[in-house]
């Protein structure tokens, strides 16, 4: 099976290079220093699960990696148009395409340019970041859940799913894979958001009562909306994430590496979708309206 990476950023190549460890063939697309470094010197993975440095095939051209029989796109939920047209040359008839970006809204806008029969639901639970080009460092977490959207358990999601698990890497089959997508989008409106605007890692957000609070306003917000869209969403789940997160208390979320870096920041992926579906659906999003504003201030203030 030929796997393409699209987006090589912290998780494009900590799996990437796990799945090319596990002997597949693999093709990173890649851009600046890090697919430089890349080329010249492989990949290095500094893993909480073991170090190791591997040669990797990768480019920057689309056209140059070609078909592929399986693309995780890994891509900024901000890039996804884009990035969604320019991998055309590595799709071909049969190929799948598993998306492991945060949000809830990215495969409708793939499906609308590649084909939703192409698609595999998915999302991932990781911690990891990319400090220095060709370095990849995972400090936490690692799994994968995948699942069809209609429930259904076809061939090719075992062997999707047995292509993870050769390759070492923890997943799970969801027959509610849409219910999954929701979950982790309410972890990432609250801490991804919170911790990029406070700078605070998960567990001191945890830790002071006030930003707790607007985790449990946020998500249960979220909660609300998912339920309108026909989504079905633990009442409690606010409570559930904040306790299966107090292990992660030094956790730096994505959204505030992308802070500190400059780069451009998902708020509307997040927070942002949810107050969208919120209008359409009449529910007040009040606390993610608050956030998501915040967000996009940040946001324009990083690009100056």
């Amino acid at each position: 099976m030929k796997i393409g990476i699209m987006g090589s950023g912290a998780v494009g190549s900590y799996f990437g290079a796990l799945l090319a460890k596990a002997g597949a063939d693999v093709v990173f697309v890649a851009r600046g220093e890090h697919l430089a470094r890349m080329k010249y010197d492989g990949l290095k993975v500094r893993s909480i699960k073991g170090d190791f440095d591997i040669e990797v095939r990768a480019t920057d051209d689309p056209a140059a990696v070609g078909e592929c029989d399986l693309i995780l796109f890994c891509v900024k939920s901000h890039d996804t148009v884009a990035a969604a047209r320019q991998m055309a040359p590595m799709v071909g008839k049969s190929t799948i395409v598993i998306s492991l970006q945060n949000g809830v809204d990215n495969e409708e806008l793939l499906g609308r340019i590649i084909g939703s029969e192409r698609i595999i639901g998915g999302l991932c639970y990781i911690g990891a970041r990319v400090d220095r080009p060709g370095e990849v460092i995972h400090s936490a977490a690692g799994r994968i859940i995948i699942g069809e959207y209609d429930g259904r358990r076809t061939i090719r999601l075992a062997r999707v799913e047995s292509l993870f698990t050769d390759a070492e890497v923890e997943v799970a089959v969801s027959e509610e894979i849409s219910v999954e997508q929701w979950k982790k989008l309410c972890w990432n409106l609250s801490f991804n958001s919170i911790s990029a605007l406070t700078r605070s890692t998960v567990g001191e957000i945890i830790d002071n009562p006030d930003t707790r609070q607007c985790v449990v306003d946020a998500i249960s917000e979220a909660v609300t909306v998912a339920a309108g869209l026909g989504v079905s969403l633990p009442q409690d789940l606010a409570d559930r994430i904040i306790e299966s997160n107090a292990q992660f208390t030094n956790l730096r979320t994505s959204m505030l590496q992308d802070v500190e870096k400059g780069r451009p920041l998902e708020a509307k992926a997040l927070n942002g979708v949810v107050c969208r579906y919120g209008e359409e659906l009449g529910v007040k999003t009040p606390t993610n309206r608050t956030l998501y504003g915040l967000l996009v201030c940040l946001d324009a203030n990083l690009r100056r």
